[in-house]
């Protein structure tokens, strides 16, 4: 037989097998694309971070019957004796801060939580579902037995950073 009568043939074998692996890898990119595997914020971890002594949690969220941006975080005294928090601070990489209403100074024993919530400074209000950075600062006094009984000494500044989503609310 004459070789032109199969090229239509090999064309359409060609095709046919390597036209499944093709269809596949376009089928198994959408599903990624779909679930937000390639979102730039996907491969970057929610996080509080103040040192091995105060680990922290946080959530920053809209409040839209306020319509006003909020932080809640849980700052846990990891030393072995009480501390005396007397300052805390919040703001964006831009600049803003959060307004925290709690009685300071607040005296939290060894292992216990300090619970805390801010509210954007002037009413503004982040987009929600975005990943913002956040600066955090601890000032607190050491209350540990040596120094006496009550929480006396230097203040010590512990520096943090928090990475968090801009949850929406309901």
């Amino acid at each position: 037989m004459n070789s032109k009568n199969f090229k239509g043939q090999s064309m359409v074998e060609y095709l046919t097998t390597y036209g499944w692996a093709v269809f596949v890898l376009v089928l198994v990119i959408g599903i990624l694309m779909y679930g937000g595997f390639f979102r730039s914020d996907f491969f970057i971890n929610e996080k509080c971070e103040l040192g091995s002594n105060i680990p922290c949690k946080a959530v920053v969220f809209n409040d839209k019957t306020a319509k006003q941006t909020k932080i809640t975080a849980e700052i846990l005294n990891g030393f072995s004796y009480a501390i005396e928090i007397t300052s805390l601070n919040v703001s964006t990489a831009e600049g803003l801060q959060f307004d925290f209403n709690q009685n300071l100074p607040q005296k939290v024993e060894s292992g216990e939580k300090f619970d805390f919530i801010g509210t954007l400074k002037g009413g503004r209000q982040l987009d929600d579902n975005a990943l913002k950075q956040f600066t955090i600062s601890v000032t607190y006094k050491s209350c540990a037995p040596e120094l006496g009984e009550d929480c006396s000494g230097d203040p010590h500044v512990i520096n943090g950073r928090i990475i968090a989503k801009v949850v929406p609310s309901d």
